[in-house]
């Protein structure tokens, strides 16, 4: 790519840039004459004044200064490496850290939901069997052997129970026998017995 054809830019956009980048230049050499009156000029000065006065003494320091100022540099560099990969270790220990103790919690977490799971699955059949059982005796002491035979249907019905139509029943009022609140059993009709 070669440079633009003063063709494709407007007149307008040619003089703001060409104000800009005088304004630009403006600045620099105001700040470079700056440095050079403020700083540069009487530090030669004096040096140069130093220098005439005590020539041994401002040679070995120009020497010194020179010579150690790469040593000082890379003393510099060196200690800001160490800090920064101290900083990073750190964060990246702190991160390992984090991410197994988050790992040892979710595996506790799992671990736990498990239990509990199977805690829930063997106290489930511990409450049907008990309430089975506790059913058998009530029907049993209510109605003699026909009880049996009652409770083998009302907990067969309890485990595949469906109406009419075939779909899936959530009434528990279709078990056909209920416990009065004085504690007596009754029996309700079924509707087979109903129309006969």
């Amino acid at each position: 790519m070669g440079p633009p054809n003063d063709h494709s830019i407007p007149a307008e956009t040619q003089e703001s840039l060409a104000s800009y980048f005088e304004k630009s230049a403006r600045i620099v050499r105001e700040y470079a004459d700056n440095i050079e009156h403020n700083y540069a000029r009487p530090l030669l000065k004096y040096f140069i004044q130093r220098f005439q006065a005590k020539p041994v003494a401002v040679t070995f320091t120009t020497i010194f200064c020179i010579l150690s100022l790469l040593p000082a540099l890379s003393f510099i560099g060196i200690s800001l490496f160490v800090i920064s990969f101290f900083t990073f270790l750190a964060i990246a220990g702190a991160f390992l850290a984090s991410a197994i103790a988050e790992t040892v919690f979710v595996a506790v977490l799992a671990s736990t939901v498990v239990a509990l799971f199977l805690v829930s699955i063997f106290l489930t059949a511990c409450v049907l069997f008990s309430y089975l059982s506790l059913r058998l005796g009530v029907l049993v002491q209510a109605e003699g052997r026909s009880g049996i035979t009652e409770w083998a249907h009302e907990t067969k019905n309890h485990f595949i129970s469906t109406n009419k139509n075939g779909e899936e029943s959530d009434d528990s009022e279709n078990s056909g026998v209920f416990i009065q609140p004085d504690g007596n059993v009754a029996r309700k009709a079924k509707p087979e017995e109903v129309e006969n």
